[in-house]
Order: structure tokens, then sequence, then C-alpha cells
């Protein structure tokens, strides 16, 4: 196959019911220029057998002992070909025109190194719009209007350079709110493009961050680290504080002790959380 573009890594791992409807909103894109690479994390269920009746080139399949969700599109940037990349979740949805939607600012605006876009989460039978904004343009200030939802990211509704991937790749000794650990470093480093087009949807039925991680030192919110930080980065991990004490409310003494100094970060982020 020609060199594609974009990569688009799917972590799979026992996702037999939504991996169908997943691949097929891929393969469906009205731009197709890209790769589709499955990185199946040891699956035990028959999610092997529904890839394998898909013979579209653009598929790539590797299969790998269970190492985690970071391993797994650690590994899928490894073997990427594209310039840029798209992480998608085994059950979530690109809508059609997605990527094209992604894709077409770096056309003007070649110097940015991640490009997001709106998206929906699906709970049950009901799909609603999150917070949703209708900012389009370059983003001036990415910690600021991530903080203030004026932008949206998620994996699956954004497209980012490799090679800045590469220099930040995911922390696989964490399990949870790890993929946040990864966009805050991304975004210290990169020029950002928001575009108002909803490019996906997200399946919130299975999601891990509605139930904490039973070893709290997996947690991305056990490693918050405040330090030279800016103001509008420490409202965001003064929010990853503050669901860290609703989500371990047997180690609220435990997470207040550790990050005391930053106390009036987590109010702020309470406040704007109860405001929404």
């Amino acid at each position: 196959m020609n060199s594609p573009i974009i990569s688009v890594i799917i972590p799979l791992y026992n996702k037999e019911n939504t991996i169908k409807y997943t691949i097929e909103s891929v393969l469906n894109q009205s731009f197709t220029d890209f790769e589709l690479i499955i990185i199946d994390d040891g699956s035990t269920d028959s999610s092997a057998k529904i890839v394998s009746l898909y013979e579209d080139k653009r598929i790539r399949y590797i299969c790998k002992e269970n190492g985690g969700v970071s391993s797994a599109r650690n590994e899928g940037v490894r073997i990427a070909i594209g310039e840029w990349i798209l992480f998608l979740d085994a059950d979530d949805i690109l809508y059609n025109q997605a990527l094209e939607s992604l894709f077409t600012p770096i056309i003007n605006c070649p110097e940015v190194g991640i490009v997001c876009g709106q998206f929906h989460f699906k709970k049950g039978n009901t799909y609603i719009t999150h917070l949703a904004s209708n900012f389009e343009g370059i983003v001036t200030n990415n910690f600021k209007f991530y903080f203030i939802n004026k932008i949206q990211l998620r994996m699956g509704n954004f497209i980012i350079r490799k090679s800045i991937v590469q220099k930040h790749y995911f922390n696989e000794n964490l399990s949870r709110y790890e993929d946040m650990q990864s966009l805050l470093d991304w975004m210290r480093v990169v020029k950002m493009y928001a575009v108002s087009k909803y490019v996906m949807c997200y399946n919130t039925d299975a999601s891990s961050l509605s139930r904490p991680s039973g070893n709290m030192e997996k947690d991305f919110v056990w490693h918050l680290d405040f330090r030279r930080k800016t103001f509008w980065e420490k409202c965001k991990l003064g929010e990853l504080m503050y669901l860290g004490l609703v989500n371990y409310p047997n180690h609220r003494c435990d997470i207040v002790k550790k990050y005391y100094k930053y106390v009036c970060f987590m109010i702020i982020a309470k406040l704007k959380l109860l405001v929404e």
C-alpha cells in the first residue's frame, strides 16, 4: 500500500460486541488516505475472528500479549506509517467525515500539531452533546481553552503528529487517566487547531473512568505534578485532584496531604464543575 497520511490506531481487548461497528466507521470515511492499525491486546473472546472477516488492505492487525491499553497504543505508534495519528477506542464510532474534517485545516495551517473536533457521547441508547462549543480556529491558549471547555479532547476526536507522540509515549504503568497524562504532555509543546464539527461518538457504557482503580498508584490522579505549570494547566490538574477526592473517598486525606499547596486550584475546578 502507498504511504498513508493518517494512521488510525485501535487498541482491542474483548470488544466482540462493538469492534465491528468501530471498524466500519473507519472504513466508511470520506477521507481515504489512511491505514487502520488494530492492536489486539490478548483478547480472549471472538474479537479476532470478527476482525478477520474484513479483507480491506488498509487494515493491519497485530496480536500481542496483554499489556494494557497504553501498551497497545504505544505498539501502534511504533509501527504506524502515517505522519498523523488518530487513537480510537474499540467501542467508539467515527462519523463519516471525521478524518476529512480534522485534516482539512492542516492544508492552510501546516504549523499545527493537533487538530480537534467536537464529540457526542452515548449512554445506553441516549446520545448526548458534550459541552458544545462553536469555536473554530487556532487555539491561542491550549490549557485555558481546554479547562473552560472551549475545546474538547478525548481519544477519537483529534489527530496528532506522530513525531509528537514519539516524544511523549503513553505511560504503561498507569491504567486510569493514562490518556490524560499524555494529552497534557502533548499540549505543552504543540499549536492546536479546533473545528466545530462533530467527528465521533464516545461510548460511556464500558468506560473505566466510572470504576476507580483498585490500586491508586495506577491512577494518574496520584501522580499530578503542579510544579512549573501555567495557571490554566494547574486548574486542569486541580480538576483531576477533585475527581480523585470523589473517586477515592477512603484516600481523601492522603490526596489533600499530597497536594495541599494546590488546593486552591481544586476549589476553582470544583466551582467550574458545579456550574456545568
